[in-house]
């Protein structure tokens, strides 16, 4: 659990709060900035650790381990990316190239910090040798 103290019901019950936000957008590959977030990322990403370890409940474990991969979703976007997203989201099309390309940088910034967010969980559900 993170060093300082939290109430982690709250960190958990926000974050579901925000995941839903993020969710309800039908855009796949939705992206919130990280101000959505009610608690800042690294106390959630230490809370969800934190269950993801002493949970033994499957269908627990399984919301908690996508929960943590949801976290790559809420970035500390720029004013570009900011529009980039809004862009996106009302259209499909690729009309306005600047948006194109900051999205793009944009879902690979999310990607990488899914690869390693993918990698912590791994060691964090990983059976004991």
């Amino acid at each position: 659990m993170p060093d300082t103290e939290v109430d982690a019901e709250d960190v958990l019950k926000r974050y579901a709060e925000a995941m839903e936000t993020l969710m309800g957008n039908a855009l796949e590959g939705a992206v919130e900035d990280v101000s959505a977030l009610a608690h800042p990322k690294p106390v959630i990403k230490a809370t969800l650790a934190h269950f993801i370890t002493l949970s033994s409940e499957t269908d627990l474990s399984a919301w908690l381990q996508a929960a943590f991969m949801t976290l790559a979703r809420f970035q500390d976007l720029s004013e570009d990316e900011s529009a980039a997203v809004t862009w996106k989201s009302q259209t499909q099309t690729d009309a306005q190239e600047d948006h194109s390309k900051t999205y793009l940088r944009l879902m690979a910034r999310i990607s990488d910090e899914s690869g390693g967010l993918r990698a912590e969980l791994h060691g964090l559900v990983a059976p004991a040798p």
